[in-house]
């Protein structure tokens, strides 16, 4: 197995140009469906222990622009290749 990492990032303008999206897609060995939210939460010792303080600081952040962040596959319906990391806000914030 390989050591070596691939991150892509994509921005785009949705609903209009009302909104800023940041895609942060991986190719690693995905997350299952139970435990996409509570990375954002960091209510979980052991999620907080693998992910540190790191995405909850993000949806801290992004919540005080009025922003949404969530955690999807990179292919729907397949967790197991890789991660998707959306960030969406307000253009102009």
């Amino acid at each position: 197995m390989s050591d070596d990492v691939r991150v892509e990032v994509t921005t785009s303008l949705v609903e209009d140009g009302e909104f800023l999206r940041f895609d942060f897609e991986d190719w690693g060995q995905g997350i299952v469906e139970r435990l996409k939210e509570r990375l954002l939460t960091g209510i979980d010792d052991r999620i907080r222990r693998v992910s540190g303080v790191g995405l909850t600081l993000v949806k801290q952040i992004v919540d005080q622009y009025s922003g949404t962040v969530w955690v999807e596959n990179r292919v729907e319906g397949e967790f197991t290749k890789g991660t998707r990391f959306v960030v969406r806000l307000p253009n102009g914030c």
